[in-house]
C-alpha cells in the first residue's frame, strides 16, 4: 500500500526545554479545558559514526508535553535520559538490544562482565518510548520491561528509574496498565523463574506518594499464571477490566525461552525471538477482580489472531463484552522497520479491526448447555458454543478495516459504552489521515480526516467536568505534515466530530505513540 510522506515521519527531533507558546490558526479552546497532555515516542534513530537503529520502535525515548490553559497552549519535548539513551549516545550505538536492532557490547563494563552479558540475556532496556500513565499522582514512561522512569510533572526532567521486578516481582510488565474508577491500578507482567507465568498485581490508591517507590508501595499480586507453552509466553500488550472482572488473552504470538537465551551470542534481536503460531488459537482467562480467582472454565476463539490493544470491557447480565482491535496476524511489527517504511509504503496485509467477543462467565461448565449458543447479548453477534469443559468464542468484526489506538471517554473504562474513537494512522482506507467515531450500537461511524499525506496520532479524551452526554469532551490529538505541511495540535469536538481549534508550533511534533492527560486540578496536588 501506497502512503505518500510516511518515510518524512522518521527522523531526529530535538528538544524543546522550555515551553513554547503555539500559534492559534484556527478556532478557539475551550475554556474549561485545563491541563497537560502527555506523549511518549521513539524520536531519535541515528546516532555518530553512520549507526542507525532498524525498527521505529528501537528510537531512543522522547516525552512531549502540551499544556492548555487559558486560551493558550505551549510545548515541550525532552529525551528520557534513560541509561539506554546515555550509553547509546556516549558509544554512538544500541548497548541495549531493542525490538529490531541488536545491542552492543559495553565498552564501559570491565572483561568479565562483557563476557557474562555476551553470553546471557541479564540487561533489560530501560529505553521507555511506548507510554505514560498515572499511578497514585506520579508520571510515568514505560516502554515493556520492568524498567520505568518517573518524570516531572512541568520540566519533564527524568527523575528516578524505578525497577518493577523490586517492587512487583515481574521481570517485564505491560505498558498499558488500567486505572479502575477507585484509583486501583492494574497492571499485568511476567515472571521467568520458575518457568514462564503470567502476572496480575494490584496497586490500591496512595494519595501521598512522593515518588516511584511509594506510588507502587502497597502493590500486592492478584494472580500467578502459568503460561500455556512451557518454554515461550505469549506476547501481550494491554488487557480487559469490567467492574467485576479482569479478562486475559493468550495469543499465538510467543517470545521463545531458546531464542531470547541465545538472542546476544547470535547478534538477535527482541523481534528474532518471537514465533507466530497459526495453528493455535486463542486462549481467554476471566479473573475476579476482588480475590484473583480464575473462573475455571477454558474459553477459546474458533480463529487465530493478533491482538494489540483492549478498547473497552464491560458486563452485560452475566456476559462479558470485550471489545479490542485485532488483526489476522501480527505483520504490522514487520512494517515498521525503517527500511520498508522510507519506501513510503505500509508492508501490511492484515489492517487491524474492531472486534468484539461475548464471553458468558460459568463458574460450574458442566451446567451449561452443549452444542447451543450461550450468548444472550443483544450487543453482539458474537457466540460462544460448550463442548465439554472449553466454551469456543466467534468473533463479531466490525465492517472497516484500518485501525488503531483505540479510545473511550475514560469514566466509562469498564462499563457499558456507546462511542469508540479510532486512529487511521498509517492505513489509507476508510479512515485516511482521520480520526473516526464509532457507534458501537448502531454500527455506524463518522470520520473526521486531515489534509492528504497528514497523519493523526492516538485521539485522548477529555470529559467536560459536568457534562452529562457521553460524547460531552474534547479530543486531542496531533496531525503531523508532509511535503512541506506543518504539524499541529488539534481539538475536536467529540460528540460533533467538528474542529475546535488548531494550534501550531515553530518547533516539529515528533510522531508519538501513546499519550495521557493530567487535568491541572490534579497536576496541582502531585507537585
Amino acid at each position: 500500500m501506497e502512503v505518500p510522506g510516511l518515510a518524512e515521519l522518521v527522523y531526529d527531533a530535538e528538544e524543546q526545554l522550555q515551553p513554547a507558546a503555539g500559534q492559534l490558526v484556527s478556532g478557539q479552546l475551550p475554556g474549561w479545558l485545563a491541563g497537560s497532555l502527555y506523549r511518549a515516542g521513539p524520536s531519535k534513530f541515528s546516532l555518530g559514526d553512520g549507526f542507525t537503529v532498524r525498527h521505529w520502535f528501537d528510537g531512543l525515548a522522547m516525552v512531549c508535553r502540551f499544556a492548555v490553559g487559558a486560551g493558550h497552549v505551549t510545548i515541550q519535548k525532552r529525551f528520557v535520559q534513560s541509561d539506554a539513551y546515555k550509553k547509546a549516545v556516549k558509544h554512538n550505538k544500541l548497548i541495549y538490544t531493542e525490538f529490531g536492532t541488536r545491542g552492543h557490547p559495553d565498552p564501559s563494563k570491565n572483561f568479565i562482565s562483557r563476557m557474562v552479558s555476551s553470553i546471557l540475556p541479564t540487561d533489560m532496556t530501560d529505553n521507555n518510548f511506548n507510554n505514560m500513565y498515572s499511578v497514585n499522582g506520579q508520571l510515568f514512561a514505560a516502554c515493556e520491561t520492568a524498567l520505568i522512569h518517573r518524570m516531572e510533572l512541568s520540566s519533564l526532567e527524568t527523575l528516578e528509574k524505578v525497577d518493577l521486578y523490586k517492587l512487583l516481582g515481574v521481570n517485564l510488565c505491560c505498558s498499558h496498565p488500567v486505572t479502575d474508577a477507585d484509583g486501583t491500578v492494574y497492571t499485568l507482567g511476567v515472571t521467568f523463574i520458575p518457568g514462564f507465568k503470567y502476572q496480575l498485581n494490584k496497586i490500591p490508591p496512595a494519595p501521598a506518594a512522593t515518588d516511584g517507590r511509594e506510588a507502587f508501595g502497597a502493590a500486592k499480586c492478584l494472580l500467578s499464571m502459568s503460561s500455556s507453552w512451557t518454554t515461550a509466553y505469549s506476547y501481550y500488550h494491554s488487557f480487559g477490566l469490567t467492574e467485576n472482572y479482569i479478562v486475559l488473552l493468550e495469543q499465538p504470538l510467543v517470545m521463545v525461552l531458546s531464542k531470547v537465551m541465545s538472542m546476544v551470542v547470535k547478534g538477535n534481536s527482541l523481534k528474532d525471538c518471537m514465533e507466530w503460531h497459526p495453528e493455535y488459537n486463542v486462549k481467554l482467562y476471566v479473573v475476579h477482580k476482588t480475590d484473583g480467582k480464575l473462573v475455571k472454565t477454558k474459553y477459546v476463539t474458533d480463529v487465530p489472531f493478533f491482538q494489540s490493544h483492549i478498547c473497552n470491557a464491560f458486563e452485560d447480565g452475566d456476559q462479558i463484552i470485550l471489545d479490542m482491535v485485532t488483526s489476522e496476524g501480527p505483520d504490522m511489527l514487520d512494517a515498521m522497520f525503517l527500511d520498508k517504511m522510507s519506501e513510503n509504503k505500509l508492508h501490511c496485509s492484515h489492517p487491524g479491526r474492531i472486534t468484539r467477543l461475548a464471553i458468558p462467565v460459568l463458574e460450574d461448565v458442566k451446567k451449561a448447555a452443549e452444542g447451543v449458543n450461550l450468548v444472550t447479548s443483544q450487543a453482539t453477534t458474537a457466540t460462544a458454543v460448550r463442548s465439554g469443559d472449553t466454551v469456543t468464542l466467534t468473533l463479531d468484526l466490525f465492517p472497516d478495516a484500518g485501525v488503531e489506538y483505540p479510545t473511550i471517554n475514560p469514566r466509562l473504562r469498564g462499563k457499558p459504552y456507546r462511542h469508540l474513537y479510532v486512529s487511521g494512522l498509517y492505513d489509507q482506507g476508510a479512515f485516511r489521515s482521520g480520526i473516526g467515531k464509532l457507534d458501537m450500537v448502531g454500527r455506524s461511524k463518522r470520520v473526521w480526516r486531515g489534509e492528504p499525506a497528514t497523519f493523526p496520532s492516538e485521539a485522548t479524551f477529555v470529559p467536560r467536568p459536568d457534562g452529562a452526554a457521553e460524547d460531552d469532551g474534547v479530543l486531542l490529538l496531533t496531525l503531523l505534515g508532509t511535503g512541506g505541511r506543518p504539524d499541529h495540535l488539534v481539538l475536536l469536538d467529540a460528540a460533533s466530530m467538528e474542529p475546535l481549534a488548531r494550534v501550531r508550533f515553530d518547533c516539529r511534533i515528533p510522531q508519538m505513540v501513546h499519550g495521557h492527560w493530567v487535568p491541572a486540578e490534579k497536576a496541582e496536588k502531585a507537585q
